[in-house]
């Protein structure tokens, strides 16, 4: 249908100058479209709806600030405390091996890794090796971190199945 020249067509909803499309404020976000939704669904962003088109605000989506993914922590790990909040502390244990002892202690750090009883309670490093100069001498060292360390009972009864070869 043509009217002075003009092709006539429907409406179109009025869009403001200073509002985005759903693509325009993912591009200037740095997210996805389905993010943008979901901002706008939970409150976060504005968005107006005009028939099926949905616009956000220029000014909103520029001074909109995303947070980190996941819940917000009220305090940082113990983990990520500094040294001066949470110094090392070392155990040290020298043994050595039986004569017998020796297919003993391969099968029992096999059995550890594979069943996980190398991770010791609280430790947040452990090691296990044999001195190059005299294989029948074994150094177990384990580390500690001072927020984490369990009570003196449960660190001596964790420490039990390393005596099994010594």
């Amino acid at each position: 249908m043509e009217e002075h020249g003009i092709l006539a067509r429907e409406a179109v909803p009025e869009c403001r100058a200073d509002s985005l499309s759903m693509r325009e404020a993912a591009s200037m976000l740095g997210v996805s479209q389905r993010s943008v939704y979901g901002y706008i669904e939970s409150g976060k962003l504005a968005g107006e709806r005009s028939n099926k088109i949905i616009r956000v605000s220029a000014q909103e989506v520029a001074t909109f600030e995303r947070r980190a993914p996941g819940r917000v922590r009220s305090a940082p790990p113990r983990w990520r405390w500094p040294p001066e909040q949470n110094p090392l502390y070392l155990t040290t244990i020298l043994v050595r091996v039986r004569p017998d002892g020796a297919a003993l202690l391969d099968a029992t750090c096999a059995e550890f890794r594979v069943q996980n009883k190398h991770r010791l309670p609280g430790t947040s490093a452990r090691y296990i090796g044999r001195n190059l100069d005299d294989p029948d001498e074994v150094n177990i060292v384990l580390v500690w971190r001072r927020a984490s360390m369990p009570p003196d009972e449960q660190r001596a009864g964790s420490r039990g199945p390393l005596r099994r070869f010594s």
